[in-house]
């Protein structure tokens, strides 16, 4: 047995973690099957003193192992080692590993600079049109430059060890020597700044040198003070600033920390505009040469400004950075007469363009972005409604120059270059930006369109993960939704590893709580014209979902005991503002296609379920979650409660919809399926309810699913419930209208935020709130791990693990391994005339229950325990459960 992956509070050797919250976990490997820990030993080091050390522990645990030793210091450095002894008593060698904690205590103070440019301050007075209104008016945006902000210092001794610590109201490009301190960008990341303001840390001891050394920052509005989501600009506040503690320890350990105070220098530069939104403007020609390096002369640079709109202590980022993942190379470059240039990319980019440019000074280029051409074949600038999205380069001339915005990032496919005065471009990439993305799952059919599926879910994830599960990533909203963030980021869990980016916005929505228990629809809070209805609506399970995705993806139970109390007090403010255990969807079945035109909304983005039946079936799905969460922490009072409360919902369900004869009152699709996915039937009644959706679905022949994003996520899940595996892989192997396989069909990589963005005739939807790269229906792509290639938990975190293939005619092999928080588990299947042959690996420390296709009776046989026992006809096959390959001569059935 080998131990691997150690992790201290999720992550491996973290620089800043909260003492209070600090847990270990590890995996193992072993060459035996079925091999589990039966203990362990975990020891906690600080130089050679023991801070820590458990002894012998019988257990198989080996997941969030709480620190229950002596006090630990701040921003200091500690080893921790863990051994373990397999099923046979045998004992391992200690892994190592290594931590470092954060500061609660910031030394120094926050800095800005607010000095108003030409006397232009910001008028919160003049209407801003956005969203829906965004043609009312024209927006005469203010885009006020960021501030260069820098300190020279003096190091003494000789560097042994150099850590830094960020924070900043807004996002902050911070350097040393004239170096970037790291490879994160937007930094420190987006929080609900009224509550909450993150810190980032990094080792820098290389960047620092004995004697003269220079701290630069530049600082922009972010999302802080810039334009952010349906809404004017300086939302959580007016003044960006930004606090830093650099600790620097010598060799002969004594600590020089250097912070942001009131001797910092400041000025505007070159950049001259920066808003996430709007885009940037650089003017290279006022670029102040060198004054991020040591020897600057900054005498008639202003002192900079102290204090902050919020009175907060920066704590630690919970999540993962926005990072570079990727540069992509043009597909097409077109020049036309009036120098233009239209730039084409088969990716979808959210990023930016990195140019290469040289050109005569004060001449520059302006860059416009869309997702598509319009059908002029000009950029389709109305998918971007109110966000500009144009960044713009003056040159400096008489050299190559390197243009790549910082502080902005635009969802396109198609940039426009205008060139004014003499500009020639060198070289041409797209930069996507996002959410660092770990350990993404690996799968293959034999059915190239379930492949293209797979790739354009990735896709899409990787565009609209930024710090939060952004809705679109293109048009003048880009938030934090619930319904479709929580669906889609739990749903991601199957293709990466989520956990650090679940726990960030599960914080990010439950900082945003009422005095009264209910849970805004966005996360971080954001207040719109026409948001605050949303409030208590299927927006606002998000929180509960988040910390449940925790539990059942990850295994984390101790963030259920976390927010236990906030959400105990967000099902009492559900249950106060029922009428009889009903609850209203506002927004109906959000995006779906209304049955008598075939297409979506073409005024807003109206479903046509009923609200009702949809608002009370995910008030089902909250509950059931909740119970089982109360299970999972022994709150068996709790959980004695919300079972009633279950019991009583459907109930009451069941007496107002469900008619006498069995049928629903309400029969579009979305009505049936929502009520089939919260057991709204009972018995015979539920064969009869997926039959008579089954026959909605395939009338023309082919299937067509027109719910939106309220019942999307639960249907695949329930067509493999109830037995519909064929139906399910019908709708992912479809290349027809609707369906994901048929927007890949018109030749984009990423998933629409309507069935119908793009129509038949090539023609785009007429309603410009149509990002052609969203998060809501891609949540089918969770199906292809835990539906067709049949990998899915039976229990918090797959400690046990369910193997089921979802096999049928259209889909005859399929591959998969995924990176469970216990190690990989793999499944390889293939159909073959009648053979049936299935291999796949768990990992060490688990159990696994197997369900193999149907025997010749049509009915699925159950496996479990240590050995696979089958029985087929006059045949026994035995086996190991845990690894190897199992045959079976049967018959393909629906």
């Amino acid at each position: 047995m080998r131990i691997i992956n150690l992790k201290c509070d999720g992550e491996k050797e973290p620089l800043q973690v909260s003492p209070e919250k600090l847990c270990f976990g590890w995996n193992l490997e072993s060459s035996k099957e079925g091999d589990k820990q039966t203990a362990y030993r975990l020891v906690v080091k600080k130089d050679r003193e023991v801070l820590w050390d458990t002894g012998k522990v019988e257990s198989e645990a080996c997941l969030y192992i709480p620190y229950q030793g002596k006090p630990l210091e701040e921003s200091a450095g500690y080893e921790w080692q863990v051994k373990v002894w397999d099923g046979e008593g045998r004992e391992t060698d200690f892994e190592k590993s290594y931590f470092e904690t954060g500061i609660s205590c910031w030394d120094g103070e926050w800095i800005g600079y607010d000095k108003p440019v030409d006397g232009k301050v910001f008028d919160s007075g003049i209407p801003f049109h956005c969203s829906d209104d965004y043609t009312d008016g024209k927006n005469n945006y203010f885009l006020p430059p960021p501030p260069y902000l820098r300190k020279e210092f003096t190091q003494e001794q000789e560097i042994k060890k150099a850590k830094i610590y960020v924070s900043a109201f807004g996002l902050a490009e911070v350097s040393i020597n004239g170096k970037r301190i790291a490879a994160e960008r937007f930094v420190p990341g987006l929080s609900n700044y009224a509550e909450t303001v993150y810190s980032m840390a990094w080792d820098v001891t290389k960047l620092l040198r004995k004697g003269k050394n220079t701290l630069s920052v530049v600082l922009a509005d972010g999302w802080y003070a810039g334009y952010m989501g349906l809404n004017n600009r300086e939302w959580y506040g007016s003044k960006p600033r930004v606090r830093i503690n650099l600790r620097i320890t010598g060799t002969d350990g004594a600590v020089h920390t250097v912070t942001t105070d009131s001797t910092w220098k400041c000025a505007y530069g070159g950049l001259e505009e920066a808003d996430i939104f709007e885009g940037e403007k650089f003017d290279a020609a006022k670029e102040p040469f060198g004054w991020r390096e040591n020897g600057f002369d900054d005498t008639k640079w202003d002192s900079v400004e102290t204090g902050s709109e919020y009175d907060l202590t920066p704590v630690p980022h919970p999540g993962i950075g926005v990072v570079e993942h990727k540069r992509v190379s043009p597909a097409g470059i077109t020049d036309t007469e009036d120098k233009k240039i239209l730039i084409r990319f088969e990716e979808y980019i959210c990023g930016v363009l990195n140019l290469k440019l040289e050109g005569t000074r004060g001449s520059r280029i302006v860059i416009r972005h869309a997702e598509t051409l319009n059908e002029k074949g000009e950029l389709h600038l109305r998918g971007n409604r109110s966000a500009r999205s144009q960044d713009e380069y003056i040159l400096a001339g008489g050299t190559e120059e390197v243009f790549a915005p910082s502080f902005t990032y635009h969802g396109f496919r198609y940039a426009e270059v205008t060139i004014y005065g003499t500009v020639k471009l060198l070289h041409i990439e797209g930069v996507q930006l996002g959410t660092r993305l770990l350990r993404t799952t690996r799968f293959h059919t034999d059915q190239e369109t379930v492949n293209r599926v797979y790739r354009m879910t990735l896709a899409t994830e990787k565009a609209n993960l930024f710090e939060v599960p952004t809705d679109c990533t293109a048009r003048d909203e880009r938030l934090g939704w619930g319904n479709e963030g929580n669906h889609f980021l739990f749903a991601m869990s199957y293709l990466n590893d989520q956990y650090l980016s679940i726990r960030k916005w599960a914080k990010d929505i439950w900082d945003g709580q009422r005095e009264d228990g209910g849970l805004e629809a966005i996360a971080p809070t954001l207040m719109m014209k026409d948001v605050e209805g949303f409030v208590g609506d299927i927006q606002s399970n998000h929180g509960v979902y988040m910390v449940y995705a925790l539990y059942k993806m990850y295994g984390d139970a101790d963030v259920i005991r976390e927010y236990f109390p906030k959400m105990l007090k967000f099902f009492d403010y559900l249950e106060r503002n029922s009428d009889r255990n009903i609850r209203t969807a506002i927004g109906c079945d959000w995006l779906g296609i209304l049955e008598e035109t075939g297409y979506s909304d073409e005024q807003h983005g109206y479903g046509e379920s009923a609200p009702t039946i949809l608002g009370s079936a995910h008030y089902v799905f909250t509950v059931m979650m909740m119970t089982e969460m109360c299970r999972a922490i022994k709150e068996w009072d709790y959980a004695g409660k919300y079972e009633r409360l279950l019991g009583d919902i459907q109930k009451t369900l069941r007496l107002h919809y469900v008619q006498r004869d069995g049928s629903l009152r309400y029969k579009k699709q979305g009505d049936y399926l929502i009520a089939l996915a919260c057991g709204m039937f009972e018995g015979d009644r539920e064969e009869a309810a997926m039959a008579f959706l089954e026959r909605k679905m395939t009338e023309k022949g082919y299937v067509r699913w027109f719910g939106g994003t309220a019942t999307t996520p639960y249907l695949l899940p329930t067509l493999k419930r109830l037995g519909k595996t064929t139906l399910a892989n019908r709708f992912l192997t479809s290349e027809r209208y609707p369906s994901i396989g048929y927007m890949g069909k018109m030749g984009y990589d990423t998933i629409w935020e309507r069935w119908d963005g793009v129509r038949e005739d090539g023609s785009l939807h007429p309603q410009s709130m149509n990002a052609l790269c969203h998060e809501g229906y891609a949540v089918a792509g969770a199906y292809l791990v835990f539906g067709l290639a049949g990998i899915d938990t039976l229990c918090g975190g797959f400690k046990n693990i369910l193997i089921h293939p979802g096999v049928s005619e259209e889909i005859r092999e399929c591959s998969c391994t995924y990176e469970s928080a216990y190690g990989e588990i793999s499944v390889d299947w293939k159909w073959r005339g009648e053979l049936f042959e299935i291999g796949f690996k768990i990992p060490c420390n688990t159990s696994a229950k197997l369900i193999l296709p149907c025997t010749e009776a049509g009915s699925l046989q159950t496996i479990e325990g240590t050995a696979l026992d089958v029985v087929y006809g006059k045949e026994k096959v035995t086996a190991g459960v845990l690894s190897g390959k199992y045959h079976f001569r049967t018959k393909l059935s629906g």
